[in-house]
């Protein structure tokens, strides 16, 4: 369950783990939308009930869709960050 702030979904979908998306402002609808988009989780009003946000946990623990589109999506997210080696390239360049 996250607000879908960078690190609240960019974290867990590393790990393969669907989301449950409860944005509050700035940057949080859109981050929300494209996990929805790409079915790895679902997302919530902000007023949103108790029941509300259990019965949704519940869907993302039992349809096994969400955890599999999770997974792929965490995927493509470690592959783009062990791509981005800025690092690595200035530091070879310190070096020489």
């Amino acid at each position: 369950i996250t607000q879908c702030g960078h690190g609240s979904t960019l974290r867990p979908l590393m790990a393969g783990g669907p989301l449950l998306c409860i944005p509050l402002g700035r940057d949080q609808p859109d981050n929300a939308a494209r996990v929805v988009t790409a079915g790895a989780g679902l997302r919530l009003s902000k007023d949103a009930t108790a029941q509300d946000i259990r019965s949704s946990v519940e869907s993302l623990l039992a349809e096994p869709a969400y955890a599999i589109a999770a997974k792929a999506l965490g995927a493509q997210i470690r592959q783009d960050a062990a791509a981005r080696n800025a690092e690595d390239i200035l530091e070879a360049l310190a070096n020489s």
